[in-house]
């Protein structure tokens, strides 16, 4: 097809496409940005806190990957998503879920930060195993610094 001759000229095509490409990024801006309030909140971290204190005691710190940690990862995606979709549907009806992922695609060399990191715990395996590892070294040293008690004695000035 002609560009000319469809009445767009080339000038006016690069400043749709720019105008897309802006109207994309500002919209991804604005989905990371509730995905940010989201994670935040008070609701997502009993959610997560309660998931990871359910599983945690299943992983190891080793090279074997347990079949179990299979099942846990998938049911910890399903749960994540399903607060995730629910949050921001409330917050952005008209939100493209298939639209958002791919432009993920797009800006994953410039993925920094929490938000990303979370979002990564979805697709990858690995970086969900050492959450859940972290959480368990976490939660092991906050119950042994529970049991600790330290004992002073009085020593006697005089000797």
């Amino acid at each position: 097809m002609d560009i000319s001759s469809s009445g767009l000229h080339a000038e006016d095509l690069k400043n749709l496409i720019e105008s897309n490409s802006n109207r994309a990024t500002i919209q991804f801006d604005e989905v990371i940005g509730h995905i940010e309030d989201i994670i935040i909140g008070p609701t997502f971290k009993n959610i997560r806190d309660a998931f990871m204190d359910q599983n945690y005691y299943h992983f190891e710190d080793s090279e074997e990957n347990k079949l179990i940690y299979t099942d846990i990862f998938q049911s910890y995606i399903q749960l994540v998503e399903a607060h995730l979709e629910s949050e921001l549907t409330r917050r952005i009806p008209e939100l493209n879920f298939a639209s958002f992922f791919n432009e993920i695609g797009h800006h994953k060399n410039e993925l920094d930060g929490e938000v990303f990191e979370l979002l990564r715990s979805f697709a990858d395996f690995l970086s969900f195993k050492q959450m859940m590892i972290d959480y368990k070294c976490a939660k092991l040293s906050d119950e042994l610094s529970g049991a600790i008690v330290v004992v002073g004695s009085a020593m006697n000035r005089n000797q």
